[in-house]
């Protein structure tokens, strides 16, 4: 569900750098970008929407009479943003593979409420004496206090 937040802030700040990067401060032009490049690499399916976002904009400002040199400018800060985007997802999968030994492409939120919120912790109770999901069994014994304590201790 966070995801879909995202999404729409992806929008957002696609049509605000596309549309009105005349009109605003450069500062907050800074912050969008920052603020787009977050939203993308929440989830993949932001990388899609902005993409699309940004590449079917472009013909819109040029029937529209933006010049073809703002257009590229604009263009080139959001691709730049999600570019960024997919540059920090490459880079926690690496390290995530490097540290648990298996690939992942992002935090797993999902598993990390169900062990938190108890099902999942149920699961592995039961699942791991016999050895049913080793993945997750070699992380059974690890805090699991809450998402936070999952996702991101050090031990």
């Amino acid at each position: 569900m966070i995801s879909d937040v995202f999404s729409v802030f992806v929008v957002v700040c696609i049509s605000m750098q596309m549309v009105y990067a005349d009109r605003t401060q450069f500062q907050s032009r800074i912050l969008v970008w920052f603020l787009l490049t977050v939203s993308v690499s929440f989830h993949a399916a932001n990388i899609v929407i902005s993409s699309i976002l940004l590449v079917a904009s472009i013909p819109i400002l040029a029937a529209l009479g933006i010049l073809t040199r703002a257009i590229a400018g604009r263009a080139a800060g959001s691709a730049a943003a999600i570019a960024m985007a997919v540059i920090s997802e490459w880079a926690f999968g690496a390290v995530y593979r490097s540290d648990a030994d298996i690939a992942q492409r992002s935090p797993p939120f999902l598993m990390a409420r169900l062990i938190a919120d108890g099902p999942g912790r149920d699961y592995l109770d039961a699942a791991c004496p016999g050895g049913a999901s080793p993945t997750l069994c070699r992380f059974k014994e690890r805090p699991m206090a809450g998402e936070d304590e999952i996702l991101w201790s050090r031990n």
